[in-house]
């Protein structure tokens, strides 16, 4: 594969991926990324995840919506 067709390639991916990735905020502890899997479903490392009940999810049109560990 050429170097072009990579690059082409590659920018599709992240593209493609990056709908799906998730922001998650909360507590004192720095914020997390989590991938959104469906159904409402996020999945992130638990160790990862900012301490607190409350989580604040922005999703990758900038909308934030409540979130639960």
């Amino acid at each position: 594969m050429r170097f072009l067709e990579f690059s082409q390639e590659l920018a599709r991916l992240c593209e493609q991926v990056g709908r799906s990735v998730v922001g998650l905020s909360g507590g004192r502890r720095q914020s997390a990324s989590a991938f959104y899997i469906g159904k409402g479903r996020l999945v992130s490392s638990l160790h990862a995840l900012p301490g607190g009940d409350s989580l604040t999810a922005t999703l990758p049109d900038g909308t934030t919506v409540s979130a639960e560990v």
